[in-house]
């Protein structure tokens, strides 16, 4: 069986990074719309549920407060020291350390979550910690490597999150795949 937190722990600890939608053009596209959101819905703390390895949070500006974790304990720890001079930025050792806040974030992370019930378990989580969601994810079901698993989730979400609406969607991208911004009523 297939473990997600492995394969990350795995990834990190050989000098792997996040992949390429942190770098580069997806990164800027994505931390720009990111910034937007932060501004039009005067964002002020951002839980990050997966932050991985720092280079698309140094993009993301606005707000004051920011809470990230993510599975490895590698990738934690870099960015402990990555972001140690910024007294905003902390890094939490498990999800339970999350408090509600403006907006919780999971970008680039469900569909590298393949396991069913730690899947369903992150998102009962994500939309819990966080008055507006983000995610940006594909909607739709398809797996095609090991370590990636799309499902369609929008569907799910609007039937097991119903103080939730999505309020906005923008394919910044590709047209597989979107930025979702849902708020709870």
């Amino acid at each position: 069986m297939f473990d997600s937190q492995k394969y990350w722990e795995t990834r990190y600890k050989n000098k792997g990074n996040s992949g390429d939608g942190s770098y580069g053009k997806d990164a800027n596209l994505k931390s720009n719309y990111i910034n937007q959101i932060i501004k039009k819905y005067n964002i002020k703390t951002i839980n990050d549920y997966g932050h991985g390895d720092g280079n698309q949070l140094s993009l993301i500006n606005g707000f004051e407060t920011y809470y990230g974790y993510d599975v490895s304990e590698t990738i934690r720890n870099l960015c402990i020291s990555k972001f140690k001079d910024r007294k905003k930025y902390t890094f939490i050792d498990e999800p339970s350390k999350f408090i509600k806040c403006d907006l919780s974030m999971s970008l680039d992370v469900i569909y590298h979550i393949v396991e069913e019930d730690i899947y369903y378990s992150y998102l009962k989580t994500l939309f819990n910690i966080g008055n507006y969601v983000l995610i940006y994810g594909v909607d739709s079901d398809k797996s095609n490597m090991s370590h990636y698993k799309a499902r369609k989730f929008t569907q799910y979400v609007t039937n097991t999150f119903p103080n939730f609406e999505l309020i906005e969607t923008n394919n910044i991208l590709h047209k597989h795949v979107a930025m979702y911004l849902y708020k709870s009523k």
